[in-house]
């Protein structure tokens, strides 16, 4: 499991990697040395003026007291786990609880004067004198290598005893974000004007802080975390992977390196971009801070890569239901933002219905979608996709399946979407006035009690001719006989949605099926249960087939309907 390296190891304080266990200490720096001038702060406004809570003087050279752990936090996780953080600290956000432990070690902010005029009174805080939790170490805000080394040092005693895990640079972020929120790339904010460089907040939504009490450090956080970006150096792609770039720059110009790789045209087993993909919000959060802006190009083609591997996650996950594929149903999804549909709710099914019948998610009707359906689906659809035109979300979709992995679908610099196919219309009636589609569709039919069928003359007309008139001669689907071949083969009265899922069934499973339904099959359907209502009221599904059954033939039927 670990390599070996846990062999007969039963603490359970061990790090599950065999990285945790060849790691190196970090050497010790003391916060009780550091002159305080070199962690004074370059910042003017009076806003970012603290009060101490034991000295109450208002300074700018505070600390952050970081509770000291009954366990390293890394070792809440598992082995996977354990090398996913390390790998990429900002992967942590995967893992809320674990994320809920860091946020809970984090105790309060104090001056550093006060710090140190304790250690002089040999009265050092082994504790937190707001919360009497034991302290591991504080992270301090000034822009120095030994202030940078001084909250290094107390990550690593937090995550993992001491022990170099992960770059610290990184997780410093992690805190940071913790306290002042997750950021969010929003696509729709990038600008459509003749602008081609902008700002990165630009096209950030407001996080939303879950650690408020602290929101007034953010700016201390920002301040140190331009130093930590301009003068501490990474792997250009952020990995160590010998397939990638691994010279070592700033790593501000590492994370600006990754969001325009897009522009070398890398291959898309070399790409970095994929690997960073979900963290692309940080990414431009971290380069706000610095200054750096970005291209709209790079952001239109991150967007797009975004969706493609949002997409092709969403192919490989289980059936949504007793029915196709997660591939076939999220296909149906798409379609279903141009077609009308109907998308049914399995959990108002009956079970028995859907082991036997095997229902897809939607059924496509005749006619455009409207506004309040598209919007339904883009719910269902993940949220990556819900910015993007409808043409460009089909063909992301074609390059994706289930059977691919990231590194086989290539996506251009310079793609675009083609043009989309017309909207479907299979029947002659969807081409008629919708007054008088629903006319057609809500026509109130008498049903015989005797024979659960209609009578066999309407308005003295046989039903067929009375039918046919309704419908001025055009082809039209028979809902009150699909309604008795529901009850005959399930022995239950169906629900709209089921019985409109059993027509769908019967009517694309005919020798040249049909590739929608009329555009008001749902108001009759709905109308043919209300036909029915007093049948379902009184009479017992047993029954109902035994008496549809014997009233096959015309003359039974007008037998029984003079008893």
């Amino acid at each position: 499991m670990c390599e070996g390296r846990l062999r007969a190891v039963f603490d359970l304080r061990i790090i599950l990697s065999q990285r945790a266990a060849t790691a190196t200490l970090s050497s010790v720096h003391l916060v009780e040395y550091l002159p305080e001038e070199q962690v004074v702060m370059k910042l003017d406004n009076s806003q970012y003026l603290l009060e101490c809570p034991i000295t109450f003087d208002e300074t700018q050279v505070i600390i952050l007291l970081v509770k000291s752990p009954d366990l390293p936090l890394l070792g809440y996780l598992d082995k996977n786990a354990v090398e996913d953080v390390i790998n990429n600290p900002l992967n942590a956000f995967k893992y809320k609880e674990f994320i809920q432990k860091i946020a809970d070690h984090l105790d309060v902010f104090v001056s550093l004067e006060s710090y140190q005029q304790a250690e002089k009174a040999k009265c050092s805080m082994k504790q937190s004198p707001i919360t009497r939790q034991p302290i591991c170490g504080v992270i301090s805000f000034g822009q120095t290598e030994e202030h940078s080394n001084i909250s290094d040092d107390t990550i690593q005693k937090l995550l993992s005893n001491g022990k170099h895990l992960g770059n610290t640079n990184l997780w410093f972020a992690v805190i940071y974000f913790i306290i002042k929120g997750d950021p969010k790339f929003d696509p729709s904010l990038i600008p459509k004007g003749p602008e081609l460089i902008i700002q990165p907040n630009q096209v950030l939504k407001k996080p939303h802080s879950k650690l408020e009490r602290l929101t007034n450090l953010v700016p201390f956080f920002e301040h140190q975390l331009k130093w930590r970006l301009e003068n501490r150096t990474t792997f250009a792609s952020l990995t160590g992977l010998s397939q990638f770039v691994c010279t070592r720059i700033p790593l501000a110009n590492a994370i600006w390196h990754i969001v325009h790789s897009c522009f070398l045209r890398p291959e898309s087993n070399v790409d970095p971009m994929r690997i960073h993909i979900y963290h692309i919000s940080r990414f431009l959060d971290l380069l706000d801070i610095v200054g750096y802006r970005v291209d709209i190009k790079a952001l239109q083609h991150v967007s797009q890569l975004h969706a493609m591997m949002s997409l092709l996650q969403c192919t490989k996950k289980p059936k949504p239901g007793p029915t196709c594929s997660s591939h076939q149903a999220l296909n149906l999804y798409i379609k279903a933002l141009r077609q009308k549909v109907v998308v049914f709710d399995y959990s108002r099914m009956n079970r028995n219905y859907l082991k036997i019948e095997h229902p897809v998610p939607v059924v496509m009707l005749d006619g455009p979608a409207s506004a309040a359906q598209i919007k339904e689906v883009m719910r269902i659809l993940p949220n990556a996709v819900r910015h993007l035109p409808v043409s460009v979300i089909s063909g992301l979709f074609q390059m994706v399946h289930p059977n691919k992995s990231a590194s086989d679908v290539h996506l251009d610099f310079d793609w675009e979407a083609s043009e989309l196919d017309d909207i479907i219309t299979s029947w002659e009636q969807s081409k008629q006035p919708l007054d008088l589609q629903l006319a057609q569709s809500t026509i109130n039919v008498p049903i015989c009690l005797a024979t659960c069928r209609p009578y066999a003359e309407i308005d003295q007309k046989s039903w067929r001719d009375a039918a046919s008139a309704a419908y001025e001669d055009l082809p039209y689907v028979n809902g009150t006989k699909y309604f008795g071949m529901f009850v005959n083969k399930f022995n239950f009265y169906p629900s709209e949605q089921e019985l409109l899922s059993f027509i769908w069934n019967r009517q694309s499973g005919k020798s040249l099926p049909v590739q929608t339904l009329p555009t008001t099959i749902f108001e009759e359907v709905q109308t043919e249960l209300k036909n029915h209502e007093q049948i379902i009221k009184e009479i017992d599904p047993k029954e109902f087939v035994k008496r549809w059954k014997e009233s096959c033939s015309v003359l039974n039927r007008i037998q029984m309907e003079k008893k």
